[in-house]
């Protein structure tokens, strides 16, 4: 089982939009908000994070299933299914997501996915379509806007 285990927690990760930046747990530095990455190997869930955000309005996550795109929506009550950190000295987000890695017979396969987030700005094009508008025009507030951030306290000890 711990042979098993090695194998197929072997993780190759390769991106070709935004930058690998940690293999364990996977970090990917976005491009313009944007990333595209495949992973090969995993059991369960895998943790990934997309970070460099400067607006984390409606990150979408979609991963590719033969020749169309899918989104990676796990929810049960909406928006539950990642999660968003703010990074205080950089004024950046980054937005986790656990992805379902388990393949038949535990077989190395690859899976590419996309990432994309802040509004009307999105470049891919299919995902652009699927879009909805909030309305809220402010990608991170600022100092002095008032506005309230909640953030995980591990994020300020980094």
């Amino acid at each position: 089982m711990i042979y098993r285990e090695t194998l197929g927690n072997d993780l190759e990760i390769a991106a070709s939009k935004g930058t690998l930046s940690r293999q364990r747990p996977t970090m990917i530095q976005a491009a313009g908000n944007q990333a595209d990455f495949t992973i090969t190997g995993g059991f369960g869930y895998v943790p990934v994070t997309i970070a460099g955000l400067t607006d984390s309005r409606e990150p979408v996550l979609e991963v590719r299933d033969g020749d169309t795109w899918k989104v990676v929506d796990q929810a049960v009550h909406g928006r539950d299914f990642w999660q968003c950190d703010v990074d205080p000295q950089t004024r950046t987000c980054q937005v986790t997501y656990s992805v379902g890695s388990d393949t038949p017979e535990d077989k190395r396969v690859p899976r590419r996915y996309r990432f994309s987030c802040g509004g009307p700005s999105r470049s891919h094009s299919e995902t652009a379509g699927n879009r909805v508008s909030n309305g809220d025009s402010a990608s991170m507030p600022s100092a002095d806007s008032g506005a309230r951030v909640i953030m995980r306290t591990d994020a300020l000890s980094r």
